[in-house]
């Protein structure tokens, strides 16, 4: 369930009978937990052979952020291929760190997040689109 605060304004110069209004929704949700959880998926037919790195593993992270509401949206990190699993273990817990400061913040904090990721360079904007995706969900689940 959602709250929402609405404002009605009426034009001065329409007809008492046919009166046109304009909706306002201002709708404030904030986040009220964020977990993340390991994501190790195996290639099923090899090595991931790309034009710069051969990538035989992928450490993501799977990340479930929930509102007030109750409502929850999910992402998917997943970190620059050509790091290794200690270099995406370090850029996973920063990027925690991050999330967790959003606690108790409105959930557009997630699009500031994740465009401050992907302006800190290529190894984040794999958590920027992930931040972007639970985002995206949790304003589809919410309009449901």
């Amino acid at each position: 369930m959602l709250f929402v605060r609405l404002r009605v304004e009426r034009d001065p110069g329409a007809h008492i009978a046919c009166v046109p209004l304009q909706v306002k929704l201002e709708i404030r949700v904030n986040i009220s937990h964020i977990q993340t959880r390991p994501f190790t998926p195996c290639f099923s037919s090899g090595p991931y052979v790309m034009s710069h790195v051969t990538q035989t593993e992928l450490h993501g992270e799977i990340a479930v952020v929930t509102t007030d509401t109750g409502v929850r949206g999910f992402g998917e990190f997943v970190p620059a291929p050509r790091l290794c699993a200690g270099q995406a273990d370090a850029l996973h817990r920063a990027h925690g760190e991050a999330l967790s400061a959003l606690l108790g913040q409105p959930v557009e904090r997630l699009l500031e997040l994740a465009a401050t990721l992907r302006a800190r360079g290529i190894e984040h904007r794999g958590t920027a689109f992930g931040v972007e995706t639970a985002y995206y969900d949790l304003i589809t689940q919410a309009a449901r």
